[in-house]
């Protein structure tokens, strides 16, 4: 059984290990940088930690995210790197049984699988679950 962080970009579902999840925290205005991309929204100072900040719907070339009051930042953390990513809503914390995540490597299609560990079967649910350390 592996756990995941399950959030929404619209009306989809992805998932995040949770052990690369520092925290989550609502939104706040980040600091521009200049001649970034139109997905990185910024910087925030973090308990005196510097954190960039993507839109991950942009990101992912899933369209750009309206907030509302359920947009979070995930703070994902990986070695000494960290890095916030704007989503809709955070759902749940879900445990998966491993059986039940297809990997990317399985599929057949011609698909940008840069960004996807695998594919999770859960109640009826497709799940989309991501590994963002090549970002991070």
């Amino acid at each position: 059984m592996e756990q995941f962080v399950v959030f929404k970009l619209g009306q989809e579902e992805y998932g995040l290990d949770i052990l690369k999840v520092q925290e989550i925290i609502r939104p706040f205005k980040p600091v521009k940088l200049p001649n970034s991309p139109d997905y990185v929204l910024g910087i925030i100072d973090l308990r005196e930690e510097i954190i960039p900040i993507i839109d991950l719907k942009r990101f992912l070339n899933l369209g750009s995210l309206a907030e509302t009051e359920e947009t979070r930042i995930i703070v994902l953390k990986q070695n000494e790197h960290a890095l916030g990513i704007l989503v809709d809503e955070v759902e749940e914390v879900l445990r998966i049984d491993q059986q039940k995540i297809t990997s990317s490597g399985d599929f057949e299609h011609n698909l940008n699988k840069e960004f996807i560990y695998g594919i999770a079967k859960v109640e009826g649910r497709l799940i989309v679950l991501l590994d963002l350390a090549t970002v991070i």
